[in-house]
């Protein structure tokens, strides 16, 4: 028997009463004479905090018994199944427990799921997709960062002539590689990969470099990001990265928002490190097939790297910036030149 207080039909008007159910009826006993009432029972709702639990039957009314009123036994298996969902909700170990199964869920997802994913999308994205991102990609930097050559037609051929050689030895899985020249004072000394494999080198990095093997071991390097798609790697990645934050963070405010986004970011820097080492070993590879000192162009990048920090940093500063930290989003300097080195050092490579 429940205590409650029951509502009949089309009336806002609550009279106490108690209700017995038995085989999916109930029966409703009012105080003084007057008479029960019995009626089928349509749904029982679920526990949920301190709200009354409801009955509907199916004369219309409506009746409400108390919040832990013991009413599974009488409800269908949805409504049994919530309740226990609430029972566990309202003990502090069943929901640290959970909590920390999210967190260890959610953490393997953004390390191990999202990168595995983009991995296997960027294989099995189609050339004609991936020339497509290729083109879109030149065109906005064209239009937003870059400026035509003033390199000499010559200059250009020389360097074309070299990236081809190096080219011969690579394994892109058919994606064609392309070397294009352009100046750039907005970024400088740099030469970066795009999916398609299309290289961009700038008249910055030409000028930057001593000799011929720095410039052929960076575009080495970028012909390693090609060969891994890396550059589409990222863009998946990203994107997975997007969908996750949108998932976590839902409508739960700015301050969770920022907290997710910046969890994000630091994933992403991570992966530029992991990307920035294959493509380091790799160049190492291709230089030694093409006869060439494979581990100069680390010297090269210590010289653009003193430039953009400028010279005049101190002694302690210049120590931290050659050093890999956890917001590096490339190898510092030191540890790159040591895995390099090891790397020309395993592969038979003397200096």
């Amino acid at each position: 028997m429940f205590e409650g207080r029951y509502f009949a039909p089309m009336s806002a008007r609550a009279v106490p009463a108690r209700m017995r159910i038995k085989s999916g009826v109930a029966t409703i006993e009012f105080e003084g004479n007057e008479p029960s009432i019995t009626s089928k029972v349509i749904t029982i709702a679920a526990q949920l905090g301190s709200v009354p639990r409801r009955v509907e039957l199916d004369s219309g009314a409506i009746f409400e018994a108390s919040a832990d009123a013991d009413l599974d036994d009488h409800s269908g298996r949805d409504t049994a199944f919530l309740s226990r969902v609430f029972k566990l909700e309202n003990s502090w170990r069943s929901v640290a427990i959970l909590t920390v199964a999210t967190i260890v869920l959610v953490a393997g997802i953004f390390r191990y799921g999202v990168p595995l994913a983009a991995k296997g999308a960027a294989i099995v994205t189609p050339p004609a997709a991936v020339s497509f991102i290729d083109a879109g990609t030149l065109q906005t930097i064209d239009a937003t960062l870059m400026d035509d050559t003033t390199l000499p037609k010559a200059r250009q051929d020389e360097l074309t002539a070299q990236f081809e050689t190096l080219a011969k030895g690579a394994d892109t899985g058919g994606i064609p590689l392309t070397l294009i020249f352009r100046a750039s004072p907005r970024i400088g000394a740099n030469a970066f990969a795009l999916p398609g494999g299309t290289i961009i080198m700038t008249d910055e990095l030409v000028a930057a470099a001593k000799n011929d093997d720095e410039i052929a071991g960076v575009l080495a390097h970028e012909i390693g990001h090609v060969e891994e798609r890396h550059s589409l790697q990222m863009i998946y990645r990203v994107a997975g990265l997007a969908v996750m934050v949108g998932v976590i963070a839902g409508d739960s405010g700015q301050l969770v928002d920022q907290v997710v986004a910046q969890a994000s970011a630091l994933q992403q820097m991570s992966y530029s490190r992991e990307f920035e080492d294959r493509a380091d070993r790799r160049s190492v590879d291709l230089m030694i097939k093409a006869n060439r000192n494979p581990v100069v162009f680390v010297e090269l990048i210590d010289r653009i790297v003193a430039e953009a920090t400028g010279a005049n940093d101190t002694a302690a500063d210049d120590d931290a910036e050659d050093k890999t930290g956890w917001f590096s989003t490339h190898p510092g300097s030191a540890d790159r030149r040591v895995s390099v080195q090891a790397h020309a050092k395993k592969l038979g490579w003397k200096s």
